[in-house]
C-alpha cells in the first residue's frame, strides 16, 4: 500500500510520503525497509519533527494534569484492605460512585459554610456582649473600633456550635484519610493535606485558647496572649480560605486556570516588569505635570507611581486624577501605553489557556469513550 514512495525513493533518491498518512505508519514503513528518517525530504521530515514535538507536549500536559488526580486503588474481594480502599475511593474520588459524588458535594457545602461562619462572626449584630473590662488594654494599646468589637463582644452561640460541627467533620475526614490512604508518604507530601493538617492544628489551638482564657487575659490586660490569639486567629482564617483550593481537584476549569498561570510565569513576570517600568516613567511625569495646580490630587511621586499603575491597568479607582492640561496629556499617553503593555503578555497567556483547555476536553472525551467501552464489554 505504501510501496510507491519507497519505489520512487530508489528511482529518484527522493523520499516523499503523502502528508495525510499517520506518522507512526510512516515510521513502521521506514523500519520495514531499513531506511533512515534522515533520507526523508525536508517537507516530510518536518512533519515527523512536529509530531514528536506534539507528543512530547502531550506527555508533559498529562503529567501536569495528573498532579490533581487522586491515587486510584484496585478493589480486592473481602478483607480489611478492601474496606480501606473502598473508603479511600469514597472520600477522594468523586467519580468512583454516586455516594462519593454526593459526599464531594456535601464536603464543598461544608467548606463554604466554614467561610460563612467567619463572615457572619464579623458582623456586630451577630456578636453578643460579654462581661469583660477592656480599660487596662486600652491604656496599654490603641485599638481600632473593629478590634474592640472582637474584645468586647463574643461570638454568637449558634456560630460557635456550627463551627465546632464543621471543624469536627473536617478533622474526622482527615483522620480517616490518614488511616486508609494507600500511599502514606505521597498523601502527607500533598499540598492540600499539608494545608488541612496545619489548619486543623492551628484552629483547634486557637479555639481552645479563645474559649478558655480570652475573658481572663482581657480583664488582666495581658498584651502578649491577646496578640497570640489574634495571630493564631489570622493564621487559621488564612488556612481556612486556602482550603477552598481543594475545589481545584474537582473542577477541570480551575485546573486549566492554575496550569495556565504556572506555564505563563515568564509572561506574568514580563507584565509586572512592564507595569513597574511604566510607573517609574509616568509617576514623576504626572507629578511635575500637576505642579501648576494649587491643590493637586497627586501630592508626591510615590502617589504618582500608584496612579500610573492603576491607570495603565485601566482600573481607574478615581481616588487620584489629573486636573491640569499637562496631566491630561500624560494620562492619555499612560492609558494607551498601558493597554499595549498589558495586551502583549496577556495574548500569550490566552494562548496557553486555549492549549490547556483543549487538552482538558480531550481527556474528558477519552474518559467518556473509556466508560462507554467498559459498559459495552459488560453488556457482551
Amino acid at each position: 500500500m505504501y510501496f510507491q514512495p519507497i519505489l520512487n525513493f530508489y528511482r529518484t533518491n527522493i523520499l516523499h510520503f503523502p502528508h495525510d498518512l499517520c506518522v507512526p505508519l510512516i515510521r513502521l514503513e521506514l523500519k520495514f525497509w531499513g531506511i533512515s528518517e534522515c533520507d526523508l525530504a525536508p517537507c516530510c521530515h518536518e512533519i515527523l519533527e512536529n509530531f514528536d514535538i506534539l507528543e512530547k507536549e502531550k506527555r508533559e500536559l498529562e503529567k501536569e494534569f495528573n498532579f490533581f488526580k487522586t491515587t486510584k486503588t484496585t478493589h480486592y474481594e473481602g478483607g480489611c484492605e478492601s474496606w480501606k480502599q473502598r473508603v479511600w475511593s469514597f472520600l477522594s474520588d468523586p467519580t468512583s460512585s454516586r455516594g462519593a459524588k454526593a459526599w464531594t458535594t456535601f464536603y464543598l457545602l461544608l467548606l463554604f459554610t466554614s467561610i460563612w461562619t467567619v463572615a457572619l462572626d464579623s458582623i456586630e449584630g451577630y456578636r453578643v456582649e460579654r462581661p469583660v473590662n477592656t480599660s487596662l488594654l486600652k491604656d496599654k494599646l490603641q485599638f481600632s473600633d473593629h478590634q474592640m468589637l472582637y474584645l468586647q463582644k463574643g461570638s454568637h452561640p449558634f456560630l460557635i456550635y456550627a463551627d465546632i460541627v464543621v471543624t469536627s467533620l473536617f478533622t474526622l475526614e482527615l483522620l480517616v484519610k490518614i488511616c486508609v490512604t494507600p500511599d502514606m508518604r505521597g498523601f502527607l507530601k500533598n499540598v492540600f493535606t499539608i494545608i488541612d493538617l496545619l489548619w486543623a492544628v492551628l484552629h483547634w489551638c486557637w479555639f481552645t485558647m479563645y474559649m478558655t482564657i480570652i475573658d481572663t487575659v482581657v480583664n488582666l490586660g495581658s498584651v502578649v496572649p491577646v496578640f497570640l490569639l489574634a495571630f493564631l486567629g489570622m493564621m487559621s482564617l488564612s488556612l481556612r480560605v486556602l482550603r477552598l483550593s481543594r475545589i481545584v481537584c474537582y473542577s477541570s476549569g480551575l485546573q486549566v486556570m492554575i496550569l495556565t498561570l504556572k506555564a505563563s510565569g515568564k509572561e506574568i513576570g514580563l507584565l509586572i516588569l512592564l507595569l513597574l517600568m511604566g510607573s517609574m516613567v509616568f509617576g514623576p511625569l504626572i507629578f511635575y505635570a500637576e505642579m501648576s495646580v494649587s491643590s493637586p490630587n497627586i501630592e508626591n511621586i510615590p502617589v504618582g507611581f500608584w496612579w500610573a499603575v492603576v491607570t495603565m491597568t485601566t482600573v481607574g479607582y478615581g481616588d487620584m486624577y489629573p486636573t491640569a492640561v499637562g496631566g491630561y496629556v500624560v494620562g492619555g499617553v499612560c492609558v494607551v501605553l498601558g493597554m499595549v503593555f498589558t495586551g502583549l503578555p496577556i495574548s500569550v497567556i490566552s494562548a496557553n489557556f486555549t492549549k490547556y483547555q483543549a487538552f482538558a476536553r480531550s481527556i474528558k472525551s477519552q474518559e467518556r469513550k473509556g466508560k462507554t467501552g467498559e459498559t459495552g464489554m459488560e453488556v457482551r
